[in-house]
């Protein structure tokens, strides 16, 4: 069997599970039987929604995320030959260890900054190549046999098909911008933004003409109070918990998005955006999007860290600002969607998945793929 192992709540927000469900888009058709293991109701919901198989980890209800009695739960319904990939960063060598004398452990990776005692390392973010895990792992004392096999660069970017293709097209003016703050947006920065973007609006008349579609994540908790605060305004309209991205992010011009699985999206869809980092693990993969001019980068605020309003307020400035600078140039917008479309390919899912089931005993044969 293979198995995924994800979590989302209002802490980690929703990211490791749709990225895992994405990747389970090339999964389902190349394994013989592909399972879900969630704790966390909404996590489970999400899985269900989109017709996976979900085993919900009972056994450990008490115990910590990503416990060693978690992984003595999980190793439980582990039988040698089987696959699991672990989408999370709570997770510990004990985890691993305990997990790999029962499996085949795969982990996914976004920050190039431990060497996790596993099968096979995953990260496929615009920054990563092969040769900086081998001086992390040689630094860290493996030697070349115990080194995983590792899977890197964007080539392997996991995302839902019916993000890319399409009509979507650099129009003269800017008429609708899509902004979201992340699965969970804990630290309200969707408000921030909100209130950078009207005080910008109200001293100078940017933004004229445009209308703000402000995407929620499930986990949001701030949804009722946005729309209490801002609804009024006649400038934002505000969803949240959406089944129908890809054709909302289609339908704007241009976008704002904390670093993480949207990004990747935005960038298949072509919608030129400005990013922008909220914790240490996002930075790399946020940073990445500026260099390589798929993206405006607008920085990071750790404010886990950092909780000082101010730090918050110069963040959502900067974000305000570049989003002028984005809105004002065509030329701009069309060079960001151009390089974003090149970067993130259509095929990085299947790609990945390709990878994944290699040597598997339990995969679909070549023929049983064919539709």
């Amino acid at each position: 069997m293979f198995f995924i192992r994800a979590e989302g709540n209002e802490k980690i927000g929703a990211g490791h599970v749709m990225r895992m469900l994405a990747l389970a888009e090339e999964l389902k058709s190349r394994v013989s039987s592909l399972t879900f293991l969630c704790r966390e109701e909404q996590a489970r919901l999400a899985v269900l929604k989109r017709g996976y198989a979900c085993r919900t980890l009972r056994s450990c209800a008490h115990a910590p995320l990503f416990s060693s009695e978690e992984a003595e739960a999980v190793a439980d319904l582990l039988t040698p030959g089987d696959r699991i990939l672990i989408d999370s960063y709570l997770i510990t060598d004990e985890y691993l260890e305990i997990l790999r004398t029962k499996a085949t452990v795969m982990v996914m990776d976004d920050v190039i900054g431990y060497a996790f005692r596993a099968d096979t390392v995953v990260n496929y973010n615009l920054y990563a190549d092969r040769q900086q895990y081998l001086d992390l792992y040689r630094k860290a004392g493996f030697t070349e046999t115990e080194m995983p096999e590792f899977i890197t660069g964007s080539s392997y970017m996991p995302v839902r098909a019916d993000f890319f293709g399409g009509d979507f097209r650099v129009e003269d003016r800017v008429r609708k911008v899509m902004i979201t703050a992340g699965g969970a947006d804990e630290h309200n920065m969707t408000a921030g933004i909100c209130r950078e973007i009207l005080d910008r609006k109200r001293a100078g008349g940017f933004f004229s003409g445009m209308e703000f579609l402000v995407i929620c994540g499930a986990y949001n908790t701030h949804f009722d109070a946005l729309v209490k605060e801002f609804g009024k305004e006649g400038i934002f309209d505000f969803r949240q918990n959406v089944s129908d991205m890809p054709e909302l992010m289609k339908a704007c011009d241009a976008a704002v998005s904390a670093g993480g699985s949207t990004c990747n999206e935005l960038c298949a869809s072509g919608v030129p955006f400005v990013c922008f980092a909220l914790a240490d693990n996002q930075v790399r993969a946020s940073e990445s999007y500026g260099e390589k001019e798929c993206a405006l980068y607008a920085g990071t605020a750790d404010l886990e860290k950092d909780p000082d309003p101010d730090t918050k307020k110069e963040l959502c400035g900067h974000i305000a600002d570049l989003l002028l600078r984005l809105t004002d140039s065509r030329e701009l917008r069309l060079k960001l969607s151009r390089k974003a479309r090149e970067t993130v390919i259509p095929r990085g899912g299947a790609n990945l998945a390709e990878m994944l089931v290699k040597g598997y005993t339990d995969k679909v044969s070549s023929e049983e793929q064919k539709p």
